[in-house]
Formats: structure tokens, sequence, C-alpha cells
């Protein structure tokens, strides 16, 4: 969507991908107009889903009170989901696979993030891990927030949404079988290979944590600056 053009009326789902500055980013859709289509879309019963930072946009309100992104502030996101985000310094990056609540259908991908969202509509979750649940859902079923980058990745669960979105509508590109398996071997080694380079780097006193016992290798937790560190799993 280029900038400045409004997003069409006859869309049938909004998509707000991930991105690296989530309140800079809110800042740029309210400056092109597409925070009231948005809204329009959603309350004309059509379908959004925000992934990761999109995911954030999508709550009541953002504060990064340790100015993780940028200097500390705070800001009003669209209020399409009852849920709040605030920015950590802890960073969560690892693979992931699991299932999503909707549709029941496998999904893979990653989670690569620094905020820790909360809730009334994260009583209802989107994506079922081996963690645990994650994601929030409005009370009407429109509108769907997660923190899983790679979504569509996953063959059955596109189809699955795209029919859902338009009766017969469905894909028949295998993706996840063409490119995003092999995405996704890539991204666990180089995630093992970031976590092993950091525990060797590992300054004197600090000691690599394992944290659950269906993670092969060590989590570490190592301080990047003053009050904030690094967490990897794979």
């Amino acid at each position: 969507m280029p900038p400045g053009t409004p997003i069409p009326r006859d869309s049938d789902a909004v998509i707000l991908p991930g991105t690296k500055s989530t309140l800079g980013d809110l800042r740029f859709l309210r400056e092109q107009g597409w925070d009231h289509d948005i809204i329009a879309h959603a309350r004309a019963g059509r379908k959004v889903i925000g992934l990761c930072g999109g995911y954030q946009i999508l709550g009541r309100r953002i504060r990064d009170l340790h100015g993780v992104e940028g200097p500390p502030e705070e800001a009003d996101g669209l209020g399409l989901l009852d849920v709040e985000t605030e920015m950590l310094t802890d960073k969560t990056v690892r693979p992931l696979s699991g299932e999503c609540l909707d549709n029941r259908k496998p999904v893979v991908g990653y989670e690569i993030h620094m905020g820790k969202t909360t809730g009334a509509d994260t009583q209802r979750r989107y994506i079922r891990t081996a963690d645990g649940e994650d994601g929030a859902v409005s009370a009407d079923g429109n509108v769907v927030g997660c923190y899983v980058h790679g979504l569509f990745w996953s063959d059955s669960f596109r189809a699955a949404w795209l029919n859902r979105l338009r009766q017969g509508v469905t894909s028949e590109l295998l993706y996840f079988e063409s490119v995003g398996r092999r995405w996704m071997n890539w991204l666990k080694i180089w995630s093992a290979l970031l976590t092993l380079m950091l525990c060797w780097q590992m300054p004197t006193g600090l000691e690599p944590v394992r944290l659950s016992p269906e993670y092969s290798s060590d989590i570490c937790e190592i301080p990047l600056k003053q009050g904030r560190k690094e967490t990897l799993k794979c």
C-alpha cells in the first residue's frame, strides 16, 4: 500500500505486519490516515489481523517507559482489541510451532519481540504452542492479533483462513513445503549458533539458564546494556 493511498473500502481483510518500531510505525500509519480506514473496516464487520507489532498497534495503549524503541513515550493504539502493551527490556527470539485455536490448523513461525500484551481480549487466545497460548481475539471475532511471524507460511492454515474470509476461495500455493521449511531450518540453526556464541562470550559470573526441558540447547540471558538483556531459545 503506497503512502497516502486510502485502504480500499471493499477490502476483505487488513493485515498489519510486524515492525521494528511499533510507536514510530503507529505514527506513520496515522499520518497516512490509515487508522481511520482500519477502524472503519473493522466496524463494517470485516477482518483485521495484526502480527507482532501489528498486534500491539491494534490494542488500546502502547507504553515504552524504558525507552526500548527510542525516547520513553506512550500512545493510544487503534483500540480494536481490548489489550495494552508494555515494552520490556527482555527480547524474545525463538522458532515455534502449534495450532490455530480458531480453525485448528497447524502453524509454524517465529517470535521476535520486546513487548508484553495483556487485557480482556487475551482471554480469547488465537494460537496454542508447546509453551502455552498466544494472541487475542475481539468479542465479535473479527479482529485478531498474535506474536507469530510467518503465520501465513502454513499452507493448511492459510487455505482455511482464506476460505473463511470468502467461501470458496482457497490457496493452492505450497509455500511451507517449497520455502518455509527451509527458512525454519535456517532459523533454528541461526538461533542455536547465536546462543552458543553468546554463551561462549558470556561475562564472568553469568551462566546459561535451562528453563524448560523441551529445548535441546541452553537458554542464555545476556545483558546488552544497562537494564536490558537478550533472551534466546532454540
